[in-house]
């Protein structure tokens, strides 16, 4: 190898090591990787057509071609045919997705692990059970990791548990996940929605609101209820009954976990031969060019998501999970008297009225944003907390004979999201920089039986 064209090399590898592909270099094992996976996409398609007819393939489940999604799949298929690439498939979704080595994404890992044989594939599940879009979303690295290559986001039906009141779905949720999935990893991932049905098996989901924002998105949409429900409703198999696709109220059967990992690697297989076609495994600038800077979001639907800057920074999370990939995630309490820290549930509940707690936090923008341990009512025994809750901001500052003192005011908190008690944002915003808050609570608190009251779980700044 020429001199000038190692140290060319070795630049295009500096650059992008952080992105997660290998080092760059023209190796022989790169059309056979190829030749491989178009064999395997093949087979795939072939096995799949021969044994279901288009009904109980895309044709009703696919939803919209997403140019995002398949945009940012070519980062994925570049890495498939590199040897010694590193692939990661992250989910984010509730309890559908929680399922460890059950859930569909173990076995789309397996897939993916086919088509690109030379890479290592590692699955990573940021799903929580019963958590809705909002503060999971916004947690995305917390969950998942800094790097990520595909993102399937499964909240169709906590979405409308959790956000769906007086007849309308607080669509910001979502969107706000769409908006930080794009642009919070070292590259943007192909990101696919994933839609299921309703709580307790009724059609009536969060898909009909969730759709529309992954098109103006330009994210692919795959529906598992679209794809059973006509089945359903004239009884018919091979789904004829709840019991045919769910395990209990609405979870879905360990074969429907598989049919919907086969329905996303048939999507998969698609995009993949129509990018075999006209790829030439002959540069390796060609596909490092591929992993591009996050990419430029459209205005947001949602108006109240105006304030947050996701393209000048990205949102920082610290929650009360003990997270297996997001590196520092943890939040940082101190002076912690009378408050009880617990993971499942995530919440930091406070035990006595006369409890307080210090938080440190950094913005860049002066965008704090803190989720309390609030869920659907009846779930756990929590409320919103920031009914019961007060938080302040300390400063130094000094007193009339210059000495110095620690002053401290009050932080309004608003709701995130209308038609949301999860997440609140300071408003107005605090100053960028770093700060110290004091959360305590409120008069207003009265203990339950367990001896708790309210709490918080979450804190994030951008």
């Amino acid at each position: 190898m020429k001199r000038s064209t190692r140290k060319a090399l070795l630049l295009l590898t500096l650059q992008y090591l952080q992105s997660g592909i290998a080092a760059p270099q023209l190796d022989a094992h790169e059309p056979k990787a190829l030749a491989l996976a178009t064999q395997f996409a093949t087979a795939h398609i072939a096995k799949m057509q021969a044994v279901r007819p288009e009904d109980q393939l895309l044709l009703n489940a696919l939803k919209n071609h997403g140019a995002s999604t398949e945009r940012q799949l070519q980062v994925l298929f570049w890495k498939c045919i590199t040897p010694g690439a590193r692939i990661v498939l992250g989910v984010l979704g509730g309890s559908i997705s929680a399922f460890e080595d059950v859930s569909y994404q173990y076995p789309l890992g397996k897939f993916l692990r086919g088509l690109c044989p030379f890479a290592t594939v590692e699955v990573h599940n940021g799903a929580r059970a019963a958590h809705g879009s909002l503060t999971v979303g916004m947690c995305a690295r917390c969950g998942l990791g800094q790097h990520v290559d595909m993102l399937i986001l499964e909240f169709s039906l906590n979405d409308w548990s959790h956000y769906h009141r007086h007849n309308e779905t607080a669509c910001a949720s979502y969107e706000l996940a769409l908006r930080t999935a794009l642009t919070s990893f070292q590259h943007a991932p192909a990101v696919l929605g994933l839609f299921f049905w309703g709580p307790y098996f009724t059609k009536q989901s969060a898909q009909d609101y969730h759709e529309p924002l992954c098109k103006h998105y330009g994210v692919t949409g795959i529906s598992m209820r679209d794809l059973v429900w006509p089945y359903i409703e004239a009884q018919k198999a091979p789904w004829t009954k709840r019991t045919d696709v769910c395990s209990d109220s609405h979870h879905p059967t360990p074969a429907v976990h598989l049919y919907t990992a086969n329905l996303i690697a048939l999507y998969v297989s698609g995009v993949f031969l129509d990018w075999s076609k006209n790829v030439t495994v002959t540069a390796p600038t060609r596909r490092l060019s591929s992993l591009l800077p996050p990419l430029a979001l459209p205005e947001p639907i949602s108006p109240e998501l105006g304030r947050l800057d996701l393209i000048r920074g990205k949102l920082k999370c610290k929650w009360s999970i003990d997270s297996v990939y997001g590196s520092e995630s943890r939040l940082e309490l101190y002076e912690n008297e009378g408050w009880s820290v617990q993971t499942r549930p995530p919440c930091v509940h406070f035990t006595s009225a006369n409890s307080t707690v210090l938080v440190p936090v950094e913005t860049q923008q002066g965008v704090l944003i803190m989720s309390n341990c609030f869920r659907v009512p009846g779930y756990w025994e929590t409320g919103p907390a920031f009914q019961v809750l007060e938080v302040y901001l300390l400063e130094q500052a000094v007193d009339d004979n210059d000495k110095p003192v620690v002053s401290r005011s009050r932080v309004n908190l608003e709701p995130l999201v209308h038609q949301s008690g999860e997440s609140f944002i300071a408003d107005p915003p605090l100053s960028p920089g770093r700060h110290v808050l004091e959360v305590l609570p409120s008069p207003d608190c009265t203990l339950d039986e367990h001896g708790r009251c309210g709490g918080f779980y979450a804190v994030v700044t951008l």
